[in-house]
C-alpha cells in the first residue's frame, strides 16, 4: 500500500510539473505567435484553481464575438495540441467551456 501511495504521489507531482512547464511555455509563446491579437498572457497553477488556467488579454479592437471565435478556433486547439489540461480565459470573459457551448 505504501508503494502504491508513493507511486501515485510521484505521478501527480510529475503531471503537475509538466502542466506547469507547458503553461509557462504557452504564456511566453502566445504573444509572439499572435502579435496582433494577444497583448498579454498570464499562467496560474495554484490551488484551489483547478484546472490550471491561461489568462489571455486580447487586442481591444476585438469585440466579444471575435474574441470567442479566436479562443475556440486558435487558442483552445493550440492548448489541446500540447496536451491539454489547461483552461483558457480571454479578456472579455470567455472561457474554454464556452467553446463547447457555442458549437
Amino acid at each position: 500500500m505504501t508503494r502504491l501511495l508513493a507511486f501515485m504521489v510521484a505521478v501527480i507531482v510529475g503531471c503537475s510539473s509538466n502542466v506547469q512547464t507547458v503553461g509557462e511555455r504557452l504564456a511566453r509563446e502566445l504573444p509572439s505567435l499572435y502579435p496582433k491579437q494577444v497583448t498579454a498572457v498570464a499562467f496560474e497553477n495554484a490551488p484551489p484553481l483547478d484546472p490550471p488556467t491561461l489568462f489571455v488579454d486580447l487586442a481591444p479592437s476585438m469585440d466579444a464575438t471575435a474574441q470567442l471565435a479566436f479562443l475556440c478556433n486558435e487558442l483552445q486547439p493550440r492548448v489541446q495540441a500540447v496536451g491539454g489540461g489547461i483552461d483558457v480565459t480571454v479578456s472579455y470573459g470567455w472561457h474554454s467551456d464556452d467553446c463547447r457551448n457555442s458549437n
